[in-house]
């Protein structure tokens, strides 16, 4: 098996002790793994002070202030080599420049950034962040594992930081992008990485599944008006999808956002207006217990837990202070998640369904799929999808094809993995605040049927009900 195939099928830190029975993490890891994150810390504050000072003596700050002054455009990229790299949680924490330890390599054109070896993995207030793969590789392939994000840190072997200024120019010269574009919204759980394999299986669909670059955009709405925020996020977009090399042509490209995060719809929607837009869920219940599941394999959701002594209402306040205006959550959800674990996975598939009720109400242009429509038939499901969105009914054996596998096999959220793990239970407390969390997000009790409008997955294609 391929090195980059091995890395993928790991669990999502894999250096981190985990139970004897391998489906999550162990208490002596957590402890590990934050230690190692505070070492980590202070030894990335003492490397930046020390690179700082090299660099002033030896002439990289002046070449570095020339190449990003509006006239160094075309030496406006920094390349730096990867020595080291660390994520306290590889699948939750945010992707950054400071997940690596690099060294000065070079200062190039601009045009460096349309080999097809490198990709936009962040963006900050003051410029962008690009990551370079080894030479050949395609790192949103998911060959290299169900998550870009994951894949992207995983895999680099290069920083190219950018000017904001400098990326937009380069996102103009790059223009509109050349093929269909579409935006995968879902509630955590339901198929959606299954759909993204669907694309990708057609070799005419070049697929991001959660790239860090769109929860950037996401975060920073909160820091930039909205005029500004509109050229960022339709210059990300454009720059992610510059020319690649692939199998057949390429005609569409995939964008599945983070769960439970709504702009795809909103934001994209209005930019992109003849993207089309999908929004993927599952049984509340069944998806809350399948993503506590996953959840204990990471480290920010084992910590949070961890912290029981804290008064919940203290915990929810912070959490909703990073978090909840950016994934639409209420401070009370967080109080009631502290307090009762099997929540967690429900919150998510609460906040997507009632926006998309809400977006669907609103005459949006989305189109909705269910997670048990897609195995009750699978073949009329692809072909109402691909039909949806325009690709045409040739690619649907391809299509096909993803069926005959578990989706989540390049990461550590495989079958065989989070299938053993056990649940917290549905004491009749948690029942009670399951069924509060759906009245705030607008959505009727756990045990009364949600009527879903506009779903193209079911025969007759239309209303569907769903636990």
């Amino acid at each position: 098996m391929a090195d980059h195939k091995r890395k993928a099928m790991r669990l999502m830190n894999d250096h981190v002790p985990v139970r004897s029975d391998g489906t999550g993490m162990s208490s002596f890891g957590l402890v590990l793994q934050t230690m190692l994150c505070v070492a980590w810390q202070l030894f990335s504050l003492i490397w930046v002070w020390f690179q700082r000072m090299l660099w002033l003596f030896s002439g990289v700050s002046s070449q570095r202030r020339m190449s990003r002054a509006r006239a160094g455009y075309y030496l406006g990229a920094h390349v730096q080599d990867i020595l080291y790299r660390f994520k306290y949680d590889e699948f939750l924490g945010a992707g950054s420049a400071s997940n690596f330890l690099v060294v000065h390599r070079e200062f190039v054109s601009m045009d460096y950034l349309r080999k097809d070896n490198v990709f936009l993995y962040d963006l900050t207030r003051e410029g962008a962040v690009f990551v370079e793969g080894e030479e050949g590789t395609q790192l949103w392939r998911l060959e290299f594992g169900s998550f870009f994000g994951v894949s992207l840190f995983r895999n680099s072997r290069r920083v190219v930081t950018v000017p904001l200024g400098h990326f937009h120019r380069f996102a103009e010269e790059l223009g509109d992008p050349k093929g269909k574009l579409i935006f995968l919204a879902n509630g955590s759980r339901c198929g959606s990485t299954l759909l993204c394999r669907a694309f990708e299986s057609t070799d005419r669909a070049v697929v991001y599944s959660e790239p860090h670059a769109l929860e950037a955009v996401s975060f920073l709405q909160s820091s930039f008006p909205p005029d500004v925020i509109d050229v960022l996020a339709r210059d990300v977009i454009r720059v992610m999808c510059k020319p690649v090399k692939s199998p057949g042509k390429v005609d569409a490209y995939v964008f599945k956002q983070r769960s439970p995060q709504t702009t795809c719809a909103t934001l994209y929607g209005r930019l992109f207006p003849n993207a089309k837009q999908i929004f993927m869920w599952r049984d509340r219940k069944k998806t809350a217990e399948s993503s506590e599941r996953l959840l204990n394999q990471m480290p920010s959701y084992m910590i949070a837990r961890s912290t029981y002594w804290i008064p919940s209402w203290i915990r929810a306040q912070f959490s909703y202070h990073i978090l909840g205006r950016h994934c639409g959550f209420f401070p009370q959800d967080f109080t009631d998640i502290c307090s009762h674990p099997i929540l967690a996975g429900l919150l998510p598939v609460a906040v997507m369904l009632g926006t998309y009720k809400r977006l669907y109400a609103a005459e949006y242009k989305i189109a909705a799929v269910r997670y048990e429509d897609i195995f009750a038939d699978q073949k009329y499901c692809f072909k109402a999808i691909f039909d949806y969105c325009n690709l045409g009914p040739e690619v649907l054996t391809k299509a096909m094809s993803a069926c005959g596998e578990d989706s989540q096999k390049y990461s550590g959220f495989a079958k065989a993995t989070v299938e053993n793990a056990t649940n917290s239970p549905w004491t009749s407390v948690a029942k009670v605040k399951a069924n509060e969390i759906m009245k705030r997000h607008g959505l009727p009790p756990m045990d009364v049927p949600v009527a879903v409008e506009g779903v193209i997955s079911c025969r007759p294609k239309g209303i569907a009900f769903s636990t």
